[in-house]
């Protein structure tokens, strides 16, 4: 670990910061943290040649669903918010353009949101099922090329205002204290004032939300507005003929995708320098997988045994050629493995690089606080007289505990190389079971997309904890909580962060739970259930699971295929999307982990990398089937040493 290797790290870096750069495809251009967006019209600039009728306006096109999706900026690749293209709307808001767009100018910022519970559909959700595919006929039978047939809202901020609430009879205590000396010097007399000062802060946010909105998602460039309109006007009707009037319909350009040796390390605790860089290789989930033989790379979802035998379950077109390898897949011994290894090629190429950039801060953190460490020491010898002799202590033990912090990621990135650079030392199982690709499958709906895997015990064995999803160091005990349960005191309070950031998986979520949510929205409305995934991808993140089930549709080499979805929304305070590319197959989980689904597919609006939108399949649903072909099949490991005992 010479100065080499640190040069090495830093020019790593750089080449795949170039790289990103080079490749940014430039679907939206992005000014500083907001959208570049284009000049509105100007009466010269004007064609004679007149709009078709029924089309938007291209401004209102491009920035009416401003907040709603996310892009990246064009150099150095930070997520930002975007939206897809709006191609026809029935709803009668008035958009009005931003007023400089080029001056850091940018539209209203418009989010996702639930139905209101009080909502017709929201009562009778088996309404909504009827209503949405009845419109999906009507767009098979027009040939349109739809992508996803949703029930959301949208919601934006009109106004924010914070304000103090006082009472008379604390009033009159504030003027007897005004009599005294005022001081407050014992921590305990701090902490009361600060909770009296912080639960007195009132956030007054008026919103508008939305009438519930059948948000139909096409291909770019298939659907012309006037087209968008008629269509609009039939699905209204089939509404109208279920006694529902208070719904709109809106059309926007979006793309259903998939997101698709030595024995491995035992997860470490919050205080191990690995943290933030060992759950690549970790027992626990999260876990990067991929076909020996396929360019596809996911997400591990659970693990079970029967027996004493060890199986994993993924997404299936994490390794079978999705449109291609359709048929039921089954082992045999004497037909060539499909093997699962840990990171394909490029995932762990950009594992190596992401350890790198590690080191690369570090040292920039050191060099900082060695220089520091050089002034306070000329300080404390010249006697000033000021805070310089603690200043120095604190420096130096921070800088001890990043020094040693360095030299574990270096010896960790060394072992990586060391133990897991071929192709072949990665391998941890095969294929043996994955059932035939079937779409609308009885009694949901949901996509057969799963596969069984045969897992190499000796690999797991140090350390191995079973279904523990690890929140990495991307989720913290203080924001969990509250992203959680943002607005429920009472059960924030009893809601507890898993020691060490591990998550134990226990028992999983029913079709009848999620129908009936156990939180409130940004507005108190008890109608919302929040969950997290543990994509290798986008790590630990927070979104919301809605009752309403999307009707998805995604455009194969053997023709188009529907199936019906779980729908997961990003989370409201949160800026980046639920999902990326590369989370196939990852695990979800509610707030008290329980397994919710398997997440499956994105909606994004252009950028193949970011969903706006994310798809699952209900996990309940897919263990049945497993466990009808598993007899004996078990989520939870009560004795470990026994288990790898042989």
């Amino acid at each position: 670990m010479s100065p080499e290797f640190d040069k090495d790290c830093e020019r790593g870096v750089q080449r795949q910061t170039a790289r990103a750069e080079a490749s940014i495809v430039r679907y939206y251009e992005f000014s500083d943290d907001f959208q570049r967006l284009p000049v509105a019209p100007t009466s010269s600039s004007i064609s004679s040649v007149e709009a078709a009728p029924y089309e938007v306006d291209p401004l209102e096109a491009q920035c009416y669903y401003y907040g709603v999706g996310f892009g990246r900026r064009p150099y150095g690749g930070a997520i930002v918010r975007a939206g897809p293209k709006l191609v026809y709307r029935t709803s009668k808001d008035i958009w009005v353009p931003p007023s400089d767009p080029y001056d850091h100018g940018h539209p209203r910022e418009m989010r996702l949101c639930d139905v209101p519970r009080d909502h017709e559909l929201a009562k009778n959700p088996a309404l909504w099922d009827i209503i949405r595919e009845q419109a999906v006929e009507v767009l098979k039978r027009q040939d349109i090329k739809f992508s996803t047939v949703q029930l959301v809202c949208f919601t934006w901020r009109k106004k924010k205002e914070y304000r103090y609430e006082e009472e008379e009879e604390e009033e009159e205590e504030e003027e007897e204290e005004e009599e005294g000396d005022g001081e407050t010097d014992e921590p305990g007399d701090i902490d009361e004032l600060y909770e009296r000062m912080a639960n007195k802060a009132v956030v007054d946010e008026k919103r508008h939300t939305t009438l519930p909105t059948i948000w139909i998602g096409v291909l770019e460039g298939t659907l012309s507005g006037a087209d968008a309109r008629e269509l609009s006007i039939n699905i209204l009707g089939i509404a109208r003929q279920y006694g529902v009037t208070d719904v709109e319909v809106g059309f926007c350009e979006s793309e259903a995708q998939l997101l698709s040796g030595p024995p491995l390390f035992a997860p470490v605790g919050d205080y191990d320098h690995r943290k933030s860089v060992i759950d690549g290789f970790s027992t626990a989930l999260p876990m990067s997988v991929a076909g020996m033989q396929s360019p596809m790379q996911g997400t591990l979802t659970c693990f079970f045994h029967v027996g004493n035998e060890l199986y994993a379950i993924s997404a299936r077109h994490n390794f079978f050629e999705d449109g291609k390898e359709d048929d039921e897949y089954t082992f045999v011994d004497s037909a060539p493995r499909k093997e699962v290894v840990v990171m394909g090629p490029e995932a762990f190429k950009n594992y190596l690089a992401s350890i790198r950039a590690k080191v690369n801060n570090l040292n920039y953190t050191v060099d900082y606080l060695m220089t520091r460490e050089d002034d306070l020491t000329k300080k404390v010898e010249a006697d000033l007289g000021d805070k310089s002799a603690d200043d120095l202590k604190q420096t130096q033990a921070q800088l001890l505990r990043l020094r040693a912090h360095l030299v574990t990621v270096k010896q960790f990135y060394l072992k990586v190389l060391q133990n897991w650079s071929k192709l072949t030392d990665r391998i941890i199982g095969h294929v043996v079971w994955a059932p035939k690709i079937e779409v609308n499958g009885p009694p949901y709906g949901y996509t057969r997309d799963f596969c069984v895997i045969h897992l190499d015990k000796k690999k797991f064995r140090d350390g191995f904890l079973g279904n523990v999803l690890s929140l990495g160091p991307e989720a913290t005990p203080g924001d969990f909580p509250s992203l959680m349960y943002d607005r429920d005191d009472d059960v924030r309070t009893e809601l507890k962060f898993p020691q060490q950031g591990l998550a134990t998986v226990k028992g999983m979520l029913t079709a009848e739970e999620i129908d009936a949510p156990n939180r409130m929205d940004l507005e108190g409305d008890p109608r919302i259930r929040r969950v997290i995934q543990g994509g290798m991808t986008s790590k630990a993140t927070v979104g919301t699971l809605t009752k309403f089930r999307s009707h998805v549709r995604r455009y194969t080499s053997l023709g188009p295929r529907d199936s019906v979805e779980l729908t997961i929304l990003p989370h409201p305070d949160l800026l980046g999307p639920f999902s990326r590319r590369g989370d196939s197959g990852a695990l979800v989980i509610d707030a008290h982990f329980k397994a919710v689904a398997l997440l499956t597919a994105g909606k994004g609006m252009g950028n193949r990398y970011l969903s706006d939108i994310t798809f699952g399949t209900l996990f309940e649903w897919m263990w049945s089937i497993v466990t009808n072909k598993y007899l004996g099949a078990n989520l939870y490991f009560d004795n470990l040493d026994d288990f790898f005992a042989d």
